[in-house]
């Protein structure tokens, strides 16, 4: 896939850090009152077929505030992460760097899509200019 060995195990680190925070420090970043759902799960809070999962996790999705009333009433995809305070580093790492090597190996794919389809590498190009992403990163204890 291409993406350096370093800046994964930067990921796993960062994510390793996350989920070793104290309880209070995650519970401030809780979906529970949060409605574009962006943030913290606890353990058995996320359900997957009628059950609770065993696992606590983060959700991040692209920044996307709110433009119009009409958004903010049904904010699934338009909201504002919330990051930890004790990891400063977190954010501009997920935000700059990681996804910035994700939506590049997301454009690697496309144009081999094209190629096999028979179109020309760049079609896909121009709808993919600003990308809606969504990451999570999951711990099971």
């Amino acid at each position: 896939h291409g993406i350096q060995e370093a800046l994964l195990s930067e990921a796993r680190d960062f994510a390793r850090e996350f989920f070793h925070l104290p309880m209070a420090a995650k519970e401030r970043l809780s979906i529970r009152e949060e409605p574009s759902r962006r943030g913290y799960q606890f353990v058995g809070e996320n359900i997957t077929q009628g059950r609770p999962d065993q696992h606590e996790a983060f959700d991040l999705y692209r920044d996307m505030p709110p433009v119009t009333p009409a958004q903010a009433r049904a904010p699934t995809n338009h909201g504002v992460n919330k990051w930890p305070a004790e990891l400063p580093q977190m954010q501009p790492f997920f935000q700059d760097r990681y996804v910035s090597a994700m939506h590049d190996l997301g454009g690697v794919l496309m144009r081999g899509i094209a190629l096999g389809l028979e179109l020309h590498e760049q079609h896909f190009q121009p709808f993919f200019t600003s990308s809606f992403w969504i990451m999570r990163l999951i711990r099971y204890p």
